[in-house]
């Protein structure tokens, strides 16, 4: 979170949307349509579909509203045949989808449905789908045997984005899947991938790894961040530290106040009362800690909390 990539693909797909069919720019033929409106669709985790909206709104500039047309969401519609009318306008006059994960796969294997109406959804969202289909925190879709995966697997769309904050040192098996999905076959077999690259890097990382399997790592780690700058956009702090002010960071103890002592000793008193030896009081310790969060901001936060909740006695 936080490292532009939502700014960066609406500015990708903004720029897109206002190029011709005659723009003299490199770009996917496919993407040279002059009869109508480009089709985007995000896939995202659904507690972010919101904040996508929002991003959206906040950066398109008003004169490139009619190139790209409609910003829509299905996920705050209760009933399927809303969900699917938005779905069905959005394939025919272009614009923005954007869909949560689950809400995705629910549409696309729906109960109670006839097949007729399935193979209609299947080519608004799969095939032939978008003009260009992003997927965020793209990690997702690592099982390919998960009914998300499988989905994924049959998006025909010829131009795809995935996106993640993951480091690439961190679940090389997501990194696999993503970059099966964006460009398959690229990294060979994931059985060959683990033998070239996964299990060599990995040995390579333990405290007790030799001198050489370190730096076999190394090696194997930097061959593949080689082999995938043809396809990842990468980028870190160093591309915009020289624009940024300094950093300083205050650290400032501030002791207890007599009531907030008082208020923490009794709670200390009741945890051990409600967790006990077994530790399965109701709630558990993060309600505890959630309280003491109260004490530490305020005494009054944790008055009105006791007032709505008679079992605390603090």
């Amino acid at each position: 979170m936080g490292l532009g990539k939502t700014l960066q693909v609406i500015a990708v797909l903004l720029t897109l949307a206002s190029l011709g069919p005659e723009a003299k720019v490199e770009m996917a033929s496919h993407l040279k349509i002059d009869d109508r409106r480009l089709r985007f669709l995000v896939i995202c985790p659904p507690t972010i579909v919101e904040n996508w909206m929002k991003e959206f709104k906040l950066w398109t500039p008003r004169e490139c509203y009619e190139s790209l047309g409609n910003v829509i969401t299905v996920n705050q519609l209760e009933k399927i045949d809303q969900r699917v009318y938005n779905i069905r306008r959005w394939y025919q006059e272009g614009g923005v989808l954007i869909i949560g994960y689950a809400q995705f796969r629910a549409i696309l294997t729906p109960k109670n449905t006839t097949d007729e109406a399935i193979a209609q959804r299947r080519k608004w969202l799969l095939n032939p789908g978008a003009d260009i289909v992003v997927a965020d925190e793209a990690h997702i879709i690592k099982n390919p045997k998960a009914k998300i995966g499988e989905l994924f697997s049959k998006i025909k769309t010829g131009s795809r984005i995935a996106t993640t904050g993951s480091p690439l040192s961190n679940h090389f098996e997501e990194y696999w899947s993503m970059m099966e999905w964006i460009s398959p076959g690229f990294l060979g077999p994931l059985k060959k991938f683990t033998e070239q690259y996964i299990s060599p890097i990995k040995e390579g990382l333990y405290e007790d790894s030799t001198a050489h399997q370190r730096k076999s790592s190394q090696t194997r780690l930097e061959r593949l961040k080689a082999l995938l700058d043809k396809k990842i956009h990468r980028k870190d702090i160093r591309v915009i530290q020289d624009d940024l002010t300094p950093k300083t960071e205050f650290v400032i103890s501030v002791p207890l106040t007599e009531l907030q002592h008082k208020l923490y000793m009794g709670l200390l008193d009741q945890v051990k009362d409600d967790l006990g030896e077994g530790g399965g009081g109701k709630g558990g310790l993060f309600k505890w800690i959630n309280l003491l969060r109260l004490i530490c901001n305020h005494p009054c936060t944790l008055r009105v909390v006791c007032l709505i909740d008679p079992d605390l006695t603090l």
